[in-house]
């Protein structure tokens, strides 16, 4: 599949991940490969031109 945009993380969103078990970080970074590939509102929305929250 394509990846249609870049996921960059701020370092209190990696900090926070970092702190779940595995078996949370493993859905977490699933969902965002997921999404960068393709569009979903269910997973995240649009704040601003180039911010997105999942």
């Amino acid at each position: 599949m394509i990846k249609r945009f870049e996921t960059i993380l701020l370092e209190e969103a990696f900090e926070f991940i970092e702190k779940q078990n595995f078996k949370a970080r493993k859905k977490i970074f699933q969902n965002i490969r997921r999404v960068e590939q393709q569009s979903d509102p269910n997973f995240f929305k649009k704040l601003t031109d180039h911010i997105w929250e999942f």
